[in-house]
């Protein structure tokens, strides 16, 4: 075991695209910017199964690997950027001056039942700010959505932004993602 070390400890800021073809590009790496993101966090959701003995009370004597349910959940702080909200939402609409609009009409082409993966599924990039020193994270099928949670408020002293989620999928060759430094990724 290594000696702890805290200057390897990271804070990594960073900013999204989706769709890029090279990463030896400059962001967004021949893809579409999503923009710059915060309070970013991914999770992988790995829940071994527990396998319980009754002789014993129910104690806990192995465990069962399952397939983790990795998701990426963040706060897009550019809130109006039209590319952004484009490759997120199938309800975005263009406003009557131009603006972006996200729009929700419950007959709409986005209700109940409605296959987002289908339709909106993409390669997603999270490029650090310093991308030369800090690790990348690819998502090989990304798929977008709004936090469950999420709360668009406008609070005087702090930014506004949308918390948004992208569910990391298999695509055709059952890849999820990859997590490291750019020198040891492809797309």
């Amino acid at each position: 075991m290594a000696t702890p070390d805290i200057s390897k400890l990271l804070r990594i800021p960073g900013r999204l695209s989706h769709t890029p073809t090279s990463l030896a590009s400059a962001y967004p790496h021949g893809g579409t910017a999503i923009g710059t993101v915060g309070s970013v966090d991914f999770r992988l959701n790995a829940a071994p199964f527990e396998v319980t003995a009754q002789e014993w009370s129910g104690a806990v004597i192995d465990l069962i690997e399952t397939t983790p349910r990795p998701v990426f959940d963040f706060t897009l702080r550019e809130v109006l950027d039209i590319a952004a909200l484009a490759a997120m939402f199938p309800c975005y609409v263009v406003g009557a001056q131009g603006g972006p609009i996200l729009k929700f009409n419950v007959a709409g082409a986005v209700r109940g039942g409605f296959k987002i993966g289908a339709r909106l599924s993409f390669v997603v990039v999270f490029t650090p700010d310093s991308p030369d020193d800090h690790p990348f994270l690819i998502l090989r099928r990304a798929v977008p959505a709004i936090q469950e949670s999420a709360v668009l408020a406008f609070p005087g002293s702090q930014e506004v932004g949308i918390p948004l989620r992208f569910y990391a999928t298999p695509n055709s060759t059952k890849d999820v993602f990859d997590f490291g430094l750019r020198r040891d990724l492809t797309l």
